[in-house]
């Protein structure tokens, strides 16, 4: 009995590599986005934070000096300055991923395309292997009719 071999094998296990490849690069684009996401969360919170520290500073009734107060304020601008940087960071890890989203949905398609490829292939092997099972049972057949008359 003859073996099926497809003859596209190489590169469809090509192809499954370049998925497996491009689904690894997809997941770690994602994971840099969630730690990106984290970071801002931590920001908003700094913020939130030193919001509420220089307002009971303010509401204290304390005797705060106007360094203070300017100290405050700056280090809320600068956090708000490393908050739009993050967004903006973060928008560009957002379209990075959507590319990369593409290409594994591209690589996949691709594999697809091979593996119906290769079910075709084989039921055409099994389909030929069956005409040539009948043909040789006919013979088999007519030989054995052919004896006993």
């Amino acid at each position: 009995m003859k073996k099926y071999k497809f003859k596209l094998q190489n590169v469809l296990d090509l192809r499954e590599k370049e998925l497996e490849k491009k689904q690894i690069e997809f997941g770690k684009i994602k994971f840099l986005l969630r730690s990106q996401e984290v970071e801002l969360e931590r920001i908003e919170y700094t913020i939130e934070a030193s919001k509420n520290n220089l307002e009971s500073l303010l509401s204290s009734g304390a005797i705060i000096d106007i360094d203070t107060i300017n100290s405050n304020q700056n280090h809320i601008e600068q956090t708000h300055i490393k908050k739009e940087e993050q967004i903006k960071l973060i928008k560009e890890t957002e379209i990075a991923l959507a590319q990369k989203n593409l290409e594994v949905v591209e690589a996949l398609k691709a594999k697809t395309m091979l593996e119906k490829l290769k079910e075709k292939d084989y039921k055409n092997f099994l389909k030929t292997l069956e005409e040539h099972e009948r043909k040789e049972l006919d013979e088999i057949g007519i030989m054995k009719y052919a004896r006993t008359r």
